[in-house]
């Protein structure tokens, strides 16, 4: 709706590790992933340390935090939940 209204903002900050906000997210869920005995992979296909991404970290937290409670939430006992960050080369 607040983008229709033309209301939407935002927030660009830099990160050269963008994993790191994946597993504090998935940190906050450690009880309810190690009850179900689920598997959480993350992969990625660069090196954080030479590349700086450019987010709104603040909305990218919120949207993972949904993507993961809703990963746990309908995910099999013994499931896996898996994250891969690529870079393609446009």
């Amino acid at each position: 709706m607040k983008i229709q209204k033309d209301e939407f903002t935002y927030k660009m900050s830099k990160t050269g590790e963008p994993e790191i906000h994946i597993k504090n997210i998935v940190e906050s869920f450690q009880m309810s992933i190690e009850n179900r005995s689920i598997n959480v992979h993350i992969y990625k296909n660069f090196d954080s340390d030479q590349m700086l991404l450019h987010a709104d970290w603040t909305k990218f937290k919120l949207v993972m935090f949904n993507l993961i409670q809703n990963s746990i939430k309908y995910n099999y006992n013994r499931g896996d939940i898996v994250f891969i960050m690529k870079i393609n080369n446009l």
